[in-house]
C-alpha cells in the first residue's frame, strides 16, 4: 500500500501521523546488515551461509528476487499519535 495509503487508514482510526520514514528495502545489503546484526551476528549469519547450502540457497534466491524487484520495494515506517 502507498504512504498515503496507510496515513489514511491511520487517520480512519482517529489517530494522527507524528513521524514518518520512508526508504529502500535493504534487506540483504552487507553494509545494512552489519549496521543492523553487528559484526559478531554478522559472522554467525555469513558462517551458516558458506556452511549450510540450504541456507545458502534460500538466501541466493531471496537475493535474487529482491534485486529483480528493487524499484518496487521499499519500507514505510510511521509513528502515530492519538490526540487527548
Amino acid at each position: 500500500m502507498p504512504e498515503q495509503g496507510w496515513i489514511n487508514a491511520i487517520a480512519q482510526a482517529d489517530l494522527t501521523v507524528s513521524q514518518r520514514q520512508i526508504g529502500a528495502m535493504k534487506l540483504l545489503d552487507p553494509v545494512q546488515v552489519l549496521k543492523d546484526e553487528g559484526v559478531i551476528h554478522t559472522a554467525q549469519i555469513v558462517w551458516n551461509i558458506l556452511a549450510q547450502p540450504v541456507i545458502r540457497d534460500r538466501v541466493l534466491t531471496m537475493q535474487r528476487i529482491l534485486t529483480q524487484h528493487q524499484q518496487d520495494l521499499g519500507y514505510i515506517a510511521l509513528c502515530a499519535v492519538r490526540e487527548l
